[in-house]
């Protein structure tokens, strides 16, 4: 199982990139941002929980990555599942900011997700409270200058206020991840120590981190590397029914002592028959 599922991390985000040098700045701040996605999707309902979260880098350009698992499998979205995809992918930038009061170019993908989401909820979906019920996605592209452009069968008062709503909905996601990461900013702390220390955990450790601190799986881990090295110094210990070294020593001269007497006792036997043969008369023809 933990093959296949390593298989699948390697398809979705690329090779681990384990030889990549990376400063201890640089790695700290990966650590809560990625620590700043795993807090909302663990306490957010509306979406799938987390499933791994590394700070190893991977792919393209990946700092490190934090996987979700849906526990089962959805055909559509709904408008606070879509809500909850757009605070998780603040979620690291937010982090960034609350920590280390710095902000860095690593969420641009979050971003551009956030941007997507958000203007897909109002053109496409009709999810804004303020717009009529209708879709104002026409799917066309045309050609301009060196660009695609998408015509617009709309008026520019419609165009701004679409965009007053895109605004408000990440405007909305972004005030309620900020406040939700300052509610649980000692498992923020938590859960980025211990990927500065393990660099990788999995969903259980996730939650171990979140209920009960970083000493929690900092033992769980000791226990299980402890599981690992018993397992592994019985393979090397002697058997019960394996001679010592001494008794080996032992048996190893009484065979060459017994070898000894045996070759001894042919050497006489040998000598005594040539005797008897030089003492025998020869019978004359």
């Amino acid at each position: 199982m933990e093959t296949i599922e390593d298989a699948t991390t390697k398809v979705i985000t690329g090779i681990e990139k384990k030889s990549k040098i990376v400063t201890p700045k640089e790695r700290n701040l990966t650590a809560y941002h990625e620590a700043g996605h795993a807090i909302l999707m663990h306490v957010l309902e509306e979406h799938a929980p987390v499933n791994q979260v590394t700070i190893i880098p991977r792919g393209k350009g990946a700092g490190g990555f934090t996987m979700p698992l849906p526990d089962e499998q959805i055909m559509y979205k709904t408008k606070k599942q879509m809500e909850a995809d757009i605070m998780v992918s603040l979620g690291g930038r937010i982090a960034e900011k609350l920590v280390l009061n710095d902000i860095s170019t690593g969420a641009s993908s979050d971003l551009k997700s956030v941007t997507a989401t958000a203007r897909s909820m109002v053109t496409k979906y009709a999810m804004s409270e303020n717009l009529s019920s209708m879709s104002y996605d026409t799917g066309g592209e045309v050609f301009l200058g060196r660009d695609m452009t998408s015509s617009k069968d709309y008026s520019e008062q419609v165009a701004a206020e679409i965009d007053r709503e895109v605004r408000r909905i990440v405007d909305d996601a972004y005030d309620k991840s900020t406040e939700l990461l300052e509610k649980h900013m000692d498992q923020l702390h938590a859960i980025a120590k211990a990927l500065l220390e393990f660099e990788t955990i999995k969903r259980e450790e996730i939650d171990l981190v979140f209920d009960d601190g970083l000493e929690a799986l900092q033992k769980l881990r000791a226990s299980q590397e402890g599981e690992t090295s018993s397992k592994g110094g019985l393979d090397l210990s002697k058997k019960e029914d394996e001679p010592t070294e001494e008794e080996k020593v032992t048996s190893f001269e009484k065979v060459i002592s017994d070898k000894t007497e045996i070759e001894g006792e042919k050497s006489t036997e040998a000598e005594e028959t040539l005797v008897e043969d030089k003492e025998t008369p020869k019978e004359e023809a």
